[in-house]
């Protein structure tokens, strides 16, 4: 009898030497309050949008979602008044690695015609309750669907020329996709119904959205355009030729076309008002001098400019000069 106590008492022994740390809570399961609710009218659509939160308010990870509450109602009054409208939940989360999850939802712009609302959301993880705390208040005055632009696009000297007709929109926004762009860039913003892009190439593929706004409305984006024009459109007309009397030439000056394109200029020289022919070869820089004068003549000078497709501008107004 005293041999099998004395050969149990290791073993009750042992299993007492175990830590035991204190008692952790349960959790209470509640999420963090969601922060950047954002609502937008879109067309005749209204759109609420939102990140979920990846955790509770005790960093717990949320890898599902049993509720997300929205409420919509007048702007005066809280959200709990309002009626629950139940949006689908996402995809579970990685509990390893939760991430916010994007959420759109859309109501009818005709139901909320004219008025001012605001928006509220909130989410919970168990069936019975356990919410977060209501989101930020995200209020839109909902006005008439802003009408869709209608994008006509030329070919111009400047660059190529986008028109729309004119809505009730306020401003503008111009997006365009080149042919190495995966998708749509925003590269404008205007006030008015026509835009001039130009940083656009020639004989280049574009396509450009345009989408009108009016505070926080938007139209729906325009159908996209295509746009792919020929170079034939000639560089700017030279401006500012000068000529100036040297000891033994004429050195003559101008300003320097800004085209991205450009290839050179052309000389023009008339001798005692005699025709204008052309001087040499073409010239890349902006200056020149003529050291084929002789004293006791006038000079005449005019210059046009050339781009690499060989489309020439008319020629510059005359600098004329009396060598001594």
């Amino acid at each position: 009898m005293h041999f099998r106590l004395a050969f149990c008492v290791p073993f009750v022994l042992l299993a007492s030497c175990g830590y035991v740390g204190p008692v952790q809570p349960p959790s209470p399961e509640i999420p963090t309050v969601i922060t950047d609710l954002a609502v937008t009218e879109r067309g005749d659509k209204i759109i609420a949008s939102f990140n979920t939160p990846p955790r509770t308010l005790d960093s717990v990870a949320i890898t599902k979602f049993s509720h997300i509450d929205l409420r919509v109602g007048p702007a005066d009054q809280p959200p709990d008044a309002d009626k629950s409208i139940e949006i689908e939940a996402p995809p579970p989360s990685d509990k390893e690695d939760p991430q916010p999850k994007p959420i759109a939802y859309s109501l009818d712009v005709a139901d909320y015609a004219g008025q001012r609302i605001a928006v509220f959301v909130r989410t919970a993880m168990k069936k019975n309750g356990h919410f977060s705390g209501w989101s930020n208040k995200a209020v839109l005055e909902v006005i008439p669907p802003l009408e869709k632009p209608v994008v006509h696009a030329a070919g111009s000297g400047a660059g190529i020329v986008l028109t729309w007709a004119p809505t009730a929109a306020t401003q503008y926004i111009v997006q365009r996709q080149g042919p190495n762009d995966k998708q749509p860039m925003e590269i404008a913003s205007v006030n008015e119904d026509k835009y001039v892009d130009v940083s656009a190439g020639y004989d280049t593929e574009y396509h450009y959205i345009v989408t009108g706004k009016k505070n926080n409305a938007e139209s729906a984006p325009s159908e996209p355009i295509p746009a792919n024009f020929p170079d034939t459109y000639a560089p700017a007309v030279p401006a500012g030729l000068t000529a100036q009397i040297g000891p033994d030439s004429i050195d003559l000056a101008w300003q320097r076309d800004t085209e991205s394109d450009l290839q050179g200029y052309y000389l023009f020289r008339s001798v005692d008002n005699g025709p204008f022919q052309r001087l040499g070869d073409l010239v890349t820089l902006p200056t020149y001098t003529d050291h084929a004068v002789e004293h006791g003549k006038s000079y005449s000078y005019k210059i046009s400019a050339i781009d690499k497709k060989g489309n020439e501008s008319a020629e510059s107004g005359p600098a004329e000069v009396q060598f001594p």
